[in-house]
């Protein structure tokens, strides 16, 4: 028989890797959503979305969670690299300031991203200030 993994709350992880070698893990993790795709390619969607038994995740529940992570990871691990803070993914293109926060922000996290989203509200008003 074999032992199952520790829960995953329960599990502790180290920063034991050679600094070489976080590149190759920040290529990988970038490259989830293309190897999740090329997985469930020629799969139908009730498929994907059927759950081998009502305690587990279907296929495409994994594959979400993993393409909504991806940017987490790559985002924390450059903190981790550059010994900075980062906040949040603030999301440009839009008509008005938005970004978006994981639901494991912390109280940090969320005053960080709420300064630099009125920090743009402020500069938007001042490039359109006709607008409400």
């Amino acid at each position: 028989m074999t032992e199952r993994p520790a829960p995953w709350k329960r599990r502790s992880f180290g920063f034991h890797v050679q600094l070489e070698a976080w590149s190759g893990i920040v290529e990988r993790l970038r490259g989830t959503p293309v190897r999740a795709r090329a997985l469930a390619s020629g799969s139908s969607e009730e498929r994907l979305g059927r759950r081998p038994d009502p305690r587990s995740w279907s296929a495409k529940e994994h594959i979400g969670h993993l393409v909504d992570l991806e940017a987490l990871d790559v985002r924390r691990l450059a903190q981790y690299l550059a010994g900075a803070e980062t906040y949040g993914q603030i999301l440009l293109g839009l008509s008005k300031p938005c970004a978006d926060l994981s639901r494991g922000a912390s109280e940090d996290d969320i005053l960080g991203v709420a300064a630099i989203l009125g920090l743009q509200a402020i500069e938007y008003r001042k490039l359109y200030p006709n607008e409400a």
